[in-house]
């Protein structure tokens, strides 16, 4: 079926462009330079985002917020056995989108790969992200009871991306209780895994989905009634943030690849090693294989010449260039 509606940030319609520059979205596997330590990723994005003066209040800002103040000097690596842990990345990633302070942040399953620790220290970095102004809209996979009950609004989705329930988190299981018919669940059970199983395997007592038992609900009707309130009264212009200059990009990006360089010795002497070697090989293959102009060489010596020079930059040209593509890209 076809899809419709709009667009809406504080009350005013948004283009793609628009949700992009006002949007903050966190991948949930995210890519990390791992030349670069935990503050000058999050500098360089709080460098590319915002004016130059405030630039720097806004990294120690985002930094403080994800508790990684102390972790700054540390190289992020690549995760497999160095630089930081997986908690840790996931908590940068939000700390590098969060420094242009977007009036919405969307986050991929930020609980994903995680131990259960490890996730409760992410999840309330993210609540108090949310305290402070900042909307949250987070998709998370079977999350523990402590996890589900941090969140303040659940939207439940069955099969086929339906509403089965938008709501309170609270009063998510008494919702689903009173459309089977049966008591809530006990403070005991996970609610998420039982909302999970509920969608799975029962239906209304009613009968129908739990997409039309939500659809024909006062909850459904409140919600409706309450965004359309929402989007009348709200005033507030969302603008997004300036971001920096042409120039200044280019002289960021430029410093940040030889940062890489100066951090990675073993990278520069293996292309300095590569190139020595292929010009020892070129060298004893064509050596005595041609005269210059002007000794009475014939155009077999020039077409030698040629070909070596030919031959000598398109090999080590490409050689070069397929080995700085990880570092300028990782």
């Amino acid at each position: 079926g076809a899809v419709a509606g709009e667009v809406l940030l504080a009350g005013a319609p948004q283009t793609a462009a628009d949700m992009r520059l006002k949007c903050a979205y966190v991948e949930q596997f995210p890519a990390l330079w791992p030349l670069a330590t935990v503050g000058e990723a999050v500098g360089m994005c709080a460098a590319l985002k915002l004016p130059r003066g405030g630039a720097q209040r806004a990294a120690q800002a985002a930094l403080e917020d994800l508790r990684l103040q102390g972790d700054r000097h540390e190289l992020i690596g690549t995760g497999v056995g160095t630089g930081v842990s997986g908690e840790k990345r996931k908590r940068l990633s939000v700390a590098m989108e969060l420094v242009a302070g977007p009036p919405v942040l969307f986050l991929d399953e930020p609980t994903s790969g995680l131990d259960s620790r490890a996730a409760a220290t992410v999840v309330g970095c993210v609540a108090r992200i949310a305290e402070a102004g900042t909307a949250v809209v987070c998709t998370i996979h079977q999350p523990s009871q402590a996890i589900f009950s941090a969140f303040t609004f659940a939207l439940v989705l069955q099969k086929g991306g339906r509403t089965a329930y938008l709501g309170e988190v609270a009063a998510a299981g008494g919702y689903f209780a009173a459309g089977l018919g049966a008591a809530a669940p006990g403070p005991d059970v996970n609610i998420a895994s039982w909302l999970l199983n509920t969608l799975t395997n029962e239906a209304p007592a009613e009968g129908g989905s739990w997409e039309a038992l939500y659809a024909s609900s006062a909850l459904a009707r409140g919600n409706a009634e309450q965004m359309e309130a929402l989007a009348q009264s709200c005033g507030v212009e969302v603008r997004a943030p300036e971001a920096a200059p042409a120039w200044a990009t280019t002289r960021l990006l430029v410093q940040r690849s030889w940062l890489g360089y100066w951090r990675n010795p073993s990278y520069n002497f293996t292309r300095l090693g590569s190139t020595l070697v292929i010009s020892v090989l070129f060298g004893v293959t064509y050596v005595g294989q041609g005269r210059l102009p002007g000794t009475a060489a014939n155009a077999g010596d020039v077409q030698n010449i040629m070909g070596l020079l030919y031959s000598s930059v398109l090999f080590v040209g490409i050689s070069n260039a397929n080995m700085v593509q990880p570092v300028l890209m990782g």
